[in-house]
């Protein structure tokens, strides 16, 4: 079969479905040639090929092109440093520090004994293949006794909440883990069907590995171990991540502590990691990786690895085909890859494919299509499914697909499938590849000034009205629901979309979106409405650009529901978002039922005003302060970034940059990104109290602030919770002003006053500002989990 035509027609998987209810207990399996190993089940004799998802779905490249990808997925590399030629992005390995904290040392053991075996589907070779299998058990017993002896933290089992389990099954199924691995179980009828999914990542083995804790903790933060991205974070909160691992885990799971390290076998252990060149592949704090002599010379693609049956090189159990494809592409040499193909390849490699359509290739298979849901059915399959990549570099502004890709951002808050981050350090490209392979379509606005400004812009509002186009119908508008649907926010268009992208899209949306549920209102390239703007097509649409160019300060359209000019709140929290002076661009508000407020800097991480009484003053048409203000007057803190790591005690503290009439131009873009702050968006609990997510550098952090259960309308506390790898120090910025220190843990101004934990505090003097000083707490952050408590109260 050749290796290029390893796809069924969709419509014969959707008549499978319909025999899948029919007989109630039936494996969904796809028949997609030679790449394909079996399902999740790790009992097979034989040890699976590696795993690539990407390449199991209706993926692009040709065989040539396959291995290429394959000798990147691979880690070839790391023996061959030449090969990098041939696929840049290189698959590294997981990190081994602290895995003796993570793993169970049962399953290292065997894991390390062999790969294949251990964890079905593997892309671990078995590198101990030249070894008696006696002798193989003693080494990968001294090696794991080595790698436990090094971490700071011994594997200890937990309990698990049948709660949990429940919970964490559904979030499985929803927010996209299906994409690569297989679904557990389908409900079907009342009953549960198993499904097998070809090509997707083994998980059976994640009992025998890990622990509560260590696979909660790894859900959370996968790029800490796994830099590569192949396991992307999915954006859980740390009680997500928990759900998710409980339900992986079952109870299988649960038990005591594991034996102490075996001293004896540490130097054995030590030494095995250098003679087998462990450090190749996994970097090792003191453990160096030996000089690669002769095998960089010459490539025989007949022997060692490549060979049926490896000896004294590692062995990757490849298939035949993945061999032959390997072969194939050493023997083309090293190929000029256009950005279309370089798209493709990445593509494939991190399986956007397995979510997105880009031209003639990738989507979601049909095999899991029932998984990925939304909150809007009527919006149909485009509110479910991830849109499509075709002609994205046209179609999206370079910051918004940064901010998708690296700072989580979204516009789809209906779909439940949720946009991985691969990190910023492994897709940084790819942004300008899609920029080359589709450049954006030349377009020219009319310049209008004045009143031709004006009235385009009242056009535009107009038409997208409730009595015109009728836009607004179907979308949110400045956060503001639509009489019917809740589709994308119209107002974040311009932050978007590139201008002729949106202009052509508007005119033949069935073009762009095949099925998609939006009326033509230019049908042909002619206006529906011949009574605005004369008819004007092109006016029309560089009218409703131009209001929209407005953002947060465009009126409401005809037919938004509208809501007061100061927002109240009742018996449940109220978040609201939006610009405002006391917040950025990217502010927060939330008010309490007691009457305590706050606002929450996004852009900085920083909580950067509290106030008592009324909520927030909306300005849904106003020009300059931004969009909400408090209601009441507020006690205004820093809005610089909030928490960062500093050189020392004595380094300043990195401010944000300043913009006037005279220096328009932003100094440092950047800020706060370059410090390692990245927000991740929040989630509500059930009293709707919004927690906020974000990392620095690779600290996670959760960070939640509320009022005093007591119901002291004065106060406010504030939960920081750190999951970090490893042990790390962060700086945390609380107070600026005119500080007094009452005691070693309570410091106050005229307006506030801060109760903090024991830690270590920093009360400086501001460089020119007089009398007032700045107060930092210096936070020793241990591995794994730790929260800290903040006290604000108002006097």
């Amino acid at each position: 079969m050749d290796l290029t035509e390893e796809r069924l027609p969709r419509v014969s998987w959707k008549l499978l479905a319909l025999g899948l209810v029919a007989a109630l207990v039936v494996t969904i399996a796809i028949v997609g040639g030679p790449w394909l190993p079996a399902p999740d089940t790790e009992s097979a004799s034989a040890p699976l090929p590696p795993v690539v998802p990407g390449l199991h779905g209706r993926h692009p490249l040709d065989v040539r092109e396959v291995g290429a990808l394959l000798i990147g997925e691979l880690g070839c590399a790391a023996c061959h440093p030449q090969l990098e030629a041939w696929n840049p992005r290189t698959k590294a390995a997981p990190s081994l520090e602290e895995v003796g904290g993570r793993v169970s040392p049962e399953f290292l053991r065997s894991f390390l004994a062999d790969p294949g075996a251990a964890q079905a589907g593997t892309t671990m070779p078995q590198v101990l293949s030249g070894v008696s299998p006696e002798k193989r058990e003693g080494i990968a017993d001294a090696l794991s006794q080595f790698l436990i002896s090094r971490s700071s933290t011994l594997f200890r089992r937990g309990p698990i909440d049948e709660d949990d389990i429940g919970v964490g099954g559904e979030l499985f199924h929803k927010v996209g883990c299906v994409a690569c691995h297989a679904p557990r179980e389908v409900a079907m009828l009342g009953s549960v069907v198993p499904v097998s999914l070809v090509g997707a990542v083994a998980l059976a083995h994640l009992p025998e590995k890990y622990s509560l804790a260590s696979l909660s903790q790894f859900l959370h933060q996968p790029l800490s171990v796994r830099s590569s991205g192949r396991m992307p974070a999915m954006g859980l909160s740390s009680a997500e991540a928990r759900s998710i691992a409980s339900y992986l885990l079952g109870t299988k799971s649960t038990g005591a502590a594991n034996a102490p390290v075996n001293r004896s076998l540490i130097e054995a252990g030590r030494g095995y990691f250098q003679e087998f060149n462990c450090a190749a592949c996994h970097p090792l704090e003191g453990a160096k990786a030996l000089p690669l002599v002769g095998v960089q010379d010459r490539l025989d693609p007949m022997r060692g690895c490549l060979s049926q049956e490896p000896e004294g090189a590692p062995d990757f159990s490849l298939s035949d085909d993945q061999r032959a494809a390997i072969r194939k592409a050493l023997l083309a040499g090293v190929a000029v890859r256009s950005a279309d193909e370089q798209i493709a390849a990445t593509l494939t490699a991190f399986n956007c494919i397995g979510c997105h359509v880009r031209d003639d290739y990738g989507g979601v298979r049909a095999e899991i299509d029932l998984y990925f849901k939304t909150s809007e059915p009527s919006l149909g399959d485009h509110a479910r499914i991830p849109p499509p990549l075709t002609e994205a570099g046209a179609k999206l502004n370079p910051e918004w697909f940064h901010r998708v890709m690296f700072d989580a951002a979204s516009v789809r808050p209906y779909m439940h499938t949720r946009m991985p981050q691969f990190g910023e350090a492994n897709l940084a490209s790819l942004a300008s590849l899609l920029e080359s392979a589709d450049p954006a379509v030349p377009f020219e606005m009319a310049e209008l000034k004045g009143d031709e400004a004006r009235d385009a812009r009242e056009a535009g509002r107009l038409l997208l009205g409730a009595d015109t186009l009728g836009c607004i119908n179907c979308h949110t508008f400045n956060g503001k629901k639509s009489p019917a649907f809740s589709g994308i926010d119209l107002i974040t268009s311009v932050e978007r979309l590139r201008p002729a992208w949106f202009s052509r899209f508007l005119i033949d949306p069935q073009a762009f979106r095949p099925g998609i549920i939006m009326p033509q209102g230019w049908p042909g390239g002619l206006a529906t409405r011949s009574d605005v703007l004369e008819g004007d097509s092109q006016a029309q649409i560089d009218g409703i650009w131009l209001f929209l160019e407005q953002g947060r300060t465009a009126r409401d359209p005809q037919g938004i529901r509208s809501e007061p000019s100061i927002l109240t709140v009742s018996d449940t929290t109220r978040t609201y978002r939006g610009r405002s002076r006391i917040a950025g661009f990217r502010g927060i508000a939330v008010g309490f039922p007691n009457g305590m407020s706050y606002a929450f800097n996004a852009h900085t991480g920083s909580l950067s005003g509290i106030w008592q009484g009324g909520f927030v003053r909306v300005r849904w048409d106003g020009q300059g302060a931004g969009d909400f203000d408090p209601a009441s007057r507020a006690i205004a803190l820093a809005q610089d970034v909030g928490l960062c790591r500093l050189a020392n005690d004595e380094a300043p503290w990195p401010l944000r940059p300043q913009m006037d009439e005279e220096n328009p131009v932003n100094p440092d873009p950047l800020y706060p990104r370059n410090l390692g702050y990245h927000f991740g968006g929040y989630f509500f609990d059930e009293a709707s109290v919004p927690t906020f997510m974000y990392r620095v550098g690779g600290v996670a952090i959760e960070d939640t602030s509320a009022a005093e259960p007591s119901g002291d309308s004065s106060s406010l506390a504030r939960s920081i919770r750190f999951s970090s790898p490893a042990v790390d120090t962060l700086y945390l910025r609380v107070l600026t002003g005119k500080i007094k220190e009452i005691s070693a843990l309570q410091f106050r101004t005229d307006a506030l006053q801060l109760t903090i934990p024991p830690t270590t505090t920093l009360l400086r003097r501001l460089p020119g500002a007089g009398e007032d000083r700045e107060l930092i707490l210096k936070i020793e952050i241990p591995q794994g989990d730790s929260t800290m408590m903040i006290r604000y109260e108002v006097l």
